[in-house]
């Protein structure tokens, strides 16, 4: 379990996690390359016998077997590393695996198809075309998440800095059949009501505790972008304000939503954490300070 920020562990842990895991990769397509273009070799157990494999061939193939856990050893280390004032926003888990699966068929296929490549060995271009029609596509799987995230940061960073914020009721609670770490992913209706304005609907997916499902008629917190209500918002479920038509909320509960608000690793809602941090900002529970460094941290990390 990763801990607080301490350099004398996190910078050593980040470079060791880093150079295993690029150097487990390199091994690995290196150890590949030169077995693909070496082909069939040696006797077989059905008695038959190809050439002889030229030396190296053993380092080779266990260059792609030792790299394999290497590369695992190094994101276990690059784990342990702790955080910093500025986490990681891309997982090294999400890195090796977009790296592992683009170049396994590259590497394929400058030893099937490359100036060096041997003209009898067919079976290697064709398994080089079917790996590389499944192993591509595989690689590039996460690309359209990162950029989700990317846009969630944006719409953060703009909520916080010129948002509103209103009490909402829910109208209803759908399950997704979708469970993360056993907390169940729901569809959240929303009726928004701003003061003096129209209220308005939204539908939120999100993942809460299965011991506090939020049901219909519970009371929350809205925050949008009044530009554009229906596609710029977020909920919380922190008891709404006093300044929105709520009550006040005890230090002694406002310090258990900092802690719950810290250690929610799972929730892919980073606008949410920050609103529950600036109410208690507003109530004076936590400084102006203490805000800003926690709304930079959940703004560096999805």
């Amino acid at each position: 379990m990763s801990g607080g920020y301490s350099p004398g562990r996190y910078w050593p842990r980040v470079l060791i996690g880093l150079l295993l895991a690029g150097g487990a990769i390199v091994a690995f397509d290196w150890g590949l390359y030169h077995v693909v273009r070496t082909g069939s070799c040696g006797a077989h157990d059905d008695g038959t016998i190809d050439p002889p494999c030229p030396p190296g061939t053993g380092v080779h193939i266990l260059a792609i077997v030792f790299g394999a856990f290497v590369a695992l050893g190094g994101i276990a280390v690059w784990a342990t590393r702790g955080k910093s004032g500025r986490p990681s926003r891309v997982p090294l888990g999400m890195i090796m695996w977009s790296l592992t699966f683009l170049t396994i068929p590259a590497a394929l296929a400058v030893a099937s198809f490359g100036p060096a490549h041997n003209p009898d060995n067919t079976g290697a271009q064709l398994t080089t075309i079917i790996l590389g029609a499944i192993f591509v596509p595989m690689g590039l799987a996460p690309l359209p998440f990162a950029l989700g995230m990317n846009r969630k940061r944006q719409l953060a960073a703009q909520l916080v800095a010129s948002g509103k914020r209103c009490p909402g009721e829910v109208l209803s609670v759908e399950d997704t059949n979708v469970t993360i770490n056993d907390n169940p992913r729901v569809r959240i209706t929303v009726r928004a009501e701003p003061p003096g304005e129209a209220p308005f609907t939204i539908v939120k997916t999100a993942t809460v505790s299965r011991v506090a499902i939020p049901r219909a008629g519970d009371r929350c917190t809205v925050f949008y972008d009044p530009a554009d209500r229906l596609n710029r918002n977020g909920i919380t479920f922190d008891p709404v304000p006093a300044s929105l038509g709520g009550g006040p909320v005890s230090r002694r509960a406002a310090r258990s939503t900092v802690a719950s608000v810290q250690s929610e690793e799972d929730d892919d809602d980073p606008i949410a954490k920050i609103e529950k941090l600036g109410q208690l900002r507003d109530r004076g529970l936590i400084t102006p300070e203490e805000f800003e460094a926690q709304k930079r941290r959940l703004l560096g990390e999805v």
